[in-house]
């Protein structure tokens, strides 16, 4: 997993660097994965002296558990082993073996947070700021729940662009082509409502 740590870029494994984050329904420990925010934040805000980006994800203790089983087993190693006559990649098994499960259907009132905690300086004082997103999913969402969070925002922005609205130039994050106001407004009438310090981002 990439993280931006001390000014740049650094690959460090996946499933390090847990830290436990206290939510309404319970605390949740969250290690570092893969995702695109430790490479598209630190070039949008060069310029305020970032030094830090860090992605961490928490996922319910029982999928945690099923997950480091697999690859204690050796389940995700790409090194061929031979089964009777063939060389099987373990990895690939294993895929093949999850996609013939089908997708999870999440259960309607299942929780998703989003929390984003920027700590630095302002005015020369220490200031942090916590923005956060509560998803509670919906009996109508159906197989679509756990996807929700991720499809709706680029779907509002697409749909901004068709309808006319000016964005930023170029090719760039999303923190700095989206106009913040508009977008979290449409974001809070698709039930993904977002605050910053308890106050509706929008």
């Amino acid at each position: 997993a990439a993280a931006f740590l001390d000014g740049e870029i650094r690959m460090v494994p996946a499933d390090t660097g847990a830290k436990d984050y206290e939510f309404p329904e319970a605390p949740m420990e969250c290690i570092y994965t893969i995702h695109s925010e430790p490479a598209t934040l630190p070039r949008s805000y060069a310029d305020r002296g970032i030094r830090n980006v860090e992605w961490r994800l928490g996922l319910p203790p029982l999928d945690v558990t099923r997950l480091r089983s697999f690859s204690a087993a050796g389940l995700t190693s790409t090194d061929p082993i031979r089964v009777g006559e063939a060389d099987v990649v373990p990895r690939d098994v294993l895929v093949a073996v999850l996609m013939r499960q089908g997708g999870a259907i999440p259960d309607p009132g299942m929780v998703e947070y989003l929390r984003v905690i920027v700590s630095g300086a302002r005015d020369g004082e220490p200031r942090t700021l916590v923005a956060e997103m509560k998803v509670v999913v919906q009996p109508e969402w159906g197989d679509a729940g756990l996807s929700f969070v991720t499809g709706v925002p680029p779907s509002v922005a697409a749909q901004m662009l068709c309808r006319g609205e000016r964005l930023g130039d170029g090719v760039a994050g999303p923190e700095t082509m989206l106009p913040v106001a508009p977008f979290f407004a449409e974001l809070a009438r698709r039930r993904l409502p977002a605050t910053l310090d308890g106050a509706p981002i929008a």
